[in-house]
């Protein structure tokens, strides 16, 4: 639920944000593309590309020169890569407890042996792997390490009070 949320609350101010910019420049359909860019966000790495270069591309064919086009490509692409790429895996790592260095590095192999489906399931998988390994003692200090603070929150029955 949580990883779901965070989507949705970024998806939802990286599509504001679209919104803010495209009707700035004066880009025909900026609400359609705004609602689509919420969508994109759901896909991993394809769905950033198709919502910078969609609306990029309406507005190089809307407009005689260069200049929005290259605001729209430019502003929007920078917000769309830093909200993935940086504030994403800091708020995944620190909602989830996971290292957001183990948020980046599982979508790099999970993305490599299943493809944006991997990458989509990255951070679940790798919770479902913390929360396992931090429920039997022989492989507690491997969640220890997937952790972002060092401390695990979970405690086996036997440990429990």
């Amino acid at each position: 639920r949580i990883y779901i949320r965070i989507k949705t609350t970024l998806a939802t101010a990286t599509s504001a944000l679209a919104y803010v910019v495209m009707s700035s420049v004066g880009v025909d359909f900026a609400g359609f593309w705004a609602v689509m860019v919420f969508f994109f966000y759901y896909i991993p790495t394809v769905g950033s590309i198709m919502a910078i270069v969609a609306p990029a591309l309406l507005t190089l064919i809307q407009f005689d020169n260069l200049t929005p086009f290259l605001i729209v490509l430019l502003v929007f692409g920078s917000i769309q890569v830093v909200t993935a790429n940086v504030i994403e895996p800091a708020i995944m790592g620190r909602s989830l407890n996971l290292s957001p260095l183990v948020v980046i590095v599982s979508l790099i192999v999970w993305g490599t042996i299943w493809g944006v489906v991997g990458m989509f399931l990255c951070v679940p998988i790798m919770v479902i792997v913390m929360i396992i390994c931090a429920h039997f003692a022989p492989t507690r200090p491997v969640a220890i390490v997937l952790s972002s603070d060092g401390e695990i929150d979970w405690q086996t029955e036997a440990e429990a009070p």
